[in-house]
């Protein structure tokens, strides 16, 4: 499945694993992960759906990313991250 161009997300949730269980397996088994770098328009759409109040996790599920993908991502385009509370460290 995944040599056929599925992402390594869509193979573990097939496969009802968690996609670092998956990875570790691949690892383990000398398969190379594809790994590929979140475009200019993926980056953007993220800190849309971020500063629209999602969490990072969500943002990440639905561009196809983990959340530190998506965090990084974020902090490298200037976006103000909330605490795990939801808060702004600063005002407003």
């Amino acid at each position: 499945m995944y040599r056929s161009g599925l992402l390594l997300r869509e193979v573990a949730t097939k496969l009802g694993i968690h996609r670092s269980t998956l990875a570790e397996y691949f690892r383990r088994d000398g398969i190379d992960l594809r790994r590929r770098p979140m475009r200019d328009n993926e980056a953007q759409r993220a800190a849309k759906l971020y500063e629209d109040g999602q969490s990072l996790f969500n943002v990440g599920q639905q561009l196809g990313f983990s959340g530190g993908t998506i965090r990084s991502a974020l902090q490298r385009q200037g976006v103000e991250l909330r605490d795990p509370d939801g808060r702004y460290s600063s005002d407003r």
